[in-house]
């Protein structure tokens, strides 16, 4: 339970470090990066404390030439702050840099036993050079660059053990195990030199204490009576932000900028004539191309091109790509630039057959040639899982441009078509070449790109899961960024494709999340650093719309794509959050609040469609990870709604279809209909959570506060379908109430038993065989029933019910 508090602790602690960044508070940041690095390592998690290191270096005042003055012993385990006048002196200066280097070299040592330790030092390593390229300071240079030699040495020590461990990043355990025994031992060589850098800190640390205990000495003297410093933290809360004077600021550089503008506009006048000269040379280049002679391609010459079937032959080879790539540019804008540097096409058929045979055989065709022959390519090196390396093949070097070019066309092929036979045939070879593209790294953002607009198109199920197992393929395959790069954008994409959710588009919404759930789980360290910035992307709109209660902000919130993309997080966590010690259940907390604050952000009967869409997600949250979240009370709610107590208004009702419902029209709230649809729905949500719980030890007493609110309900409302249905489901809470109050009183245990608490009633968990079950299975069929007719309709008719109602002018003055 106390590790929910983890992340609220360490937002503070990043949070506290980075208020003043000013050299005189440089003292608290060390004291904040102390205890993060040692959360980070006591729990086994990964905190980027190295960045608040590093920005020590570019503090403003160690650009200057130290000034003159006493110099004093600073003892940095007891200080928090300085006076101005100190942080000019050079022991000062150079202590606090002494400081900000073995702190760094702390927090690497926490995680050097890691397996992805050469990935995480990359943009430290890359930090501390442009500081020492920079810096003046001869003692800060040699530091750093010693630093910089242990950890590439740490970097090389792991990456060996790592390439020969026999595990995959889906191997949590052997993951959790990875270099155990060398990690007790300290047999590192970052931790043979540490801990000559913890012996000489642990000695500064023992004569301090000695000092301290002869002659009482405080060196972090509190220097409020320097009038210097009150103006000096003036300065730094201007400059965190927190000033009046910012915006003047801004502005002057908003001038300057403006100003440098307009001078580099004056001398861009001067380089027209240049960029004129330049572009009528291109231009007459390419009049000079179009009228080159261009060869008019046959069916003759397109079947003697077969004969690469069978044997290997360079020239030959090249004239397909080059037919290949007019084909894929015809009908393009370049297209008669294209045919007149290669082939023309006199008629479809042609055309075709080029295709058929390139789309059928070149796969092949260019392995044997890159291989160096059939027999060859049957012996070619492959990775341990299969996948094949064509950069150590024979022929590589050769055959290199010749592939390039090749890949090159599929990927701006695959964003010309439109038609789902054709687009599957052309992803299927490219998911066949996906060996050469891994070898050619940089053709792959392009090639994410096209598959990422493949994968969110209406090209049907099949062209969306061809496109994801090419996009996942290269995420196991590809060195460790890509799989965050994979990740992001499948993110992205989905959460720009589900801004409209309709029973069309249900599906593919539907797919398009567990494809992400599946990606999410080939790394759960890069998925919880995404979960982690999303979800709190996510706050930071519901906290904007809770602060400003504008209409603007309140569509922030109240759409499809900001409910989509909590239910994506919710599956990631149940999926892999199930475990208490995993990563990915340190976002549990900040999302179940995010989803509460949502539901009751409009408490309005209009949005009582999105409250059950939050009840729905956090009831899944509460059964599949067994935890408690207080749905009741959301849905206990909605009975109290204004126009419940009125009289229902006349006009022509219309089905709702609430699994695709976020809200309706003010006109329709006040439909019997619409009413009864939404008292039905709370019902059942109520029930589905109280099921989720019925076989706990706890049900009677946790359902004591929703039976005493459904009497209530049921006393004060004079719809007589409420008042049975309300009526049915308390005879049922008490009957389930009464059935675990016998077997609780003849257990054997007592509250503190948690693995026999945990085990309670699991038999008949797994039957179902409880009084409570038994008539909800009853409720959920008639719920399937309903879902599965507006499935029917939806696939027969295209009707989509969750129509947008923002051209009524009545419902904006209702917000």
């Amino acid at each position: 339970t106390l590790r929910q508090l983890l992340y609220p602790l360490v937002q503070v602690c990043l949070g506290t470090a980075r208020l003043l960044p000013n050299i005189r508070f440089a003292p608290l940041r060390f004291q904040c990066v102390r205890t993060l690095t040692q959360l980070s390592s006591e729990l086994g998690i990964f905190v980027p404390v190295a960045p608040l290191v590093t920005e020590v270096f570019h503090f403003a005042q160690l650009s200057k030439t130290p000034g003159k003055g006493k110099d004093r012993p600073y003892d940095w385990s007891v200080m928090i702050k300085v006076a101005k006048a100190d942080t000019e002196k050079r022991q000062y200066q150079e202590g606090m840099m002494a400081q900000a280097i073995f702190l760094l070299a702390e927090h690497l040592h926490s995680t050097a036993y890691s397996p992805s330790f050469p990935e995480i030092v990359i943009p430290t390593i890359t930090a501390l050079r442009k500081v020492s390229k920079k810096t003046k300071i001869s003692s800060l240079q040699s530091r750093i660059r010693k630093l910089c030699q242990e950890i590439e040495k740490q970097s090389q020590w792991v990456q060996k053990r790592r390439d020969a461990a026999d595990f995959s990043p889906k191997d949590h355990d052997k993951i959790a195990n990875f270099l155990r025994d060398e990690r007790e031992q300290r047999v590192a060589p970052f931790s043979q030199w540490f801990a000559k850098e913890l012996k000489a800190f642990e000695a500064s640390e023992a004569h301090w204490r000695k000092q301290a205990e002869g002659k009482g000495i405080r060196v972090d003297r509190d220097d409020d009576d320097d009038d210097d410093d009150d103006d000096d933290e003036a300065a730094a809360m201007r400059e965190a932000g927190l000033g009046d004077e910012l915006s003047e600021k801004k502005q002057k550089r908003a001038a300057s900028k403006s100003a440098s503008m307009k001078d580099s506009d004056d001398e861009s006048d001067d380089d027209d004539d240049d960029d004129d000269d330049a572009q009528a040379a291109k231009k007459k280049k390419a009049e000079a191309r179009m009228t080159a002679p261009s060869v008019e391609l046959s069916a003759d010459v397109v079947r003697s091109w077969e004969i690469l079937k069978k044997q290997e032959h360079l020239p030959t080879l090249k004239k397909v790509i080059t037919a290949f790539r007019c084909a894929v540019h015809y009908g393009d804008e370049d297209a008669g630039e294209e045919a007149a540097t290669g082939y023309s096409f006199p008629s479809a058929h042609v055309f075709n057959l080029l295709m058929q045979f390139c789309f059928a055989h070149l796969d092949e065709i260019l392995r044997r040639h890159c291989a160096g022959g059939k027999a060859a390519l049957a012996k070619a090196a492959k990775t341990k899982s299969g996948f094949e390396k064509p950069d150590v093949w024979p022929h590589w070097k050769r055959h290199q441009g010749v592939v390039k070019s090749y890949l090159t066309q599929l990927v701006h092929f695959v964003g010309k078509l439109s038609e789902p036979a054709m687009l599957l045939v052309v992803l299927q070879q490219l998911h066949r070449m996906l060996p050469f593209f891994v070898v050619l790294p940089k053709m792959c953002p392009k090639l994410l790109r096209a598959l990422l607009s493949v994968w969110s198109s209406e090209h049907g199920q099949e062209a969306c899961l061809l496109s994801y197992a090419s996009i996942r393929q290269l995420a196991s395959e590809m060195p460790s960024p890509y799989i965050e790069h994979a990740l992001k954008g499948l993110y992205l994409t989905y959460a720009r494709t589900c801004r409209s959710t309709n029973r069309t588009t249900l599906q593919r919404v539907v797919l398009m999340s567990s494809c992400v759930v599946d990606v999410c789980g080939m790394d759960m360290q890069i998925a919880y650093q995404h979960g982690f910035v999303y979800i709190r992307q996510l706050a930071i709109h519901l906290r904007n719309a809770l602060q400003k209660s504008s209409e603007e902000a309140y569509r922030q919130v109240y759409n499809w794509q900001f409910i989509n993309c909590i239910r994506l997080w919710a599956q990631v966590l149940c999926a892999y959050g199930k475990d208490p010690k995993s990563t990915l259940r340190q976002l549990l907390y900040p999302l179940v609040q995010v989803c509460l604050g949502t539901a009751r952000l409009l408490p309005n009967i209009r949005f009582a469609p999105l409250r059950f869409q939050c009840v729905r997600t956090l009831t899944q949250l509460s059964s599949e990870l067994g935890i408690f979240v207080p749905v009741a009370p959301l849905v206990t709610e909605v009975f109290h709604f204004a126009q419940l107590s009125k009289t229902p208004g006349k006009g022509k009702d219309r089905p709702y279809d609430w699994s695709v419902m976020i809200k309706v029209a003010k006109a329709d709230t006040e439909k019997r209909q619409y009413q009864e649809g939404m008292m039905a729905q709370a019902i059942f949500l109520l029930a589905e959570h109280l099921h989720s719980t019925a076989y706990s030890p706890s049900f009677p007493e946790i359902v004591i506060p929703t039976i005493t609110a459904l009497r209530k309900v049921s006393k004060k409302t004079k719809i007589s379908s409420l008042q049975s249905r309300i009526r049915k489901l308390c005879q049922e809470i008490e009957k389930q109430s009464q059935w675990v109050q016998k077997r609780r009183d003849a257990a054997d245990f007592s509250p503190k038993d948690h693995d026999k608490i945990a085990n309670f009633l699991r038999d008949e968990r797994e039957q179902r065989v409880a009084p409570f079950s038994q008539w909800f299975a009853k409720e959920l069929k008639a719920f399937e029933a309903s879902e599965a007719h507006w499935r029917k309709q939806a696939e027969g008719k295209g009707i989509r019910v969750d129509r947008d109602d923002d051209d009524d002018d009545d419902d904006d003055d209702d917000d």
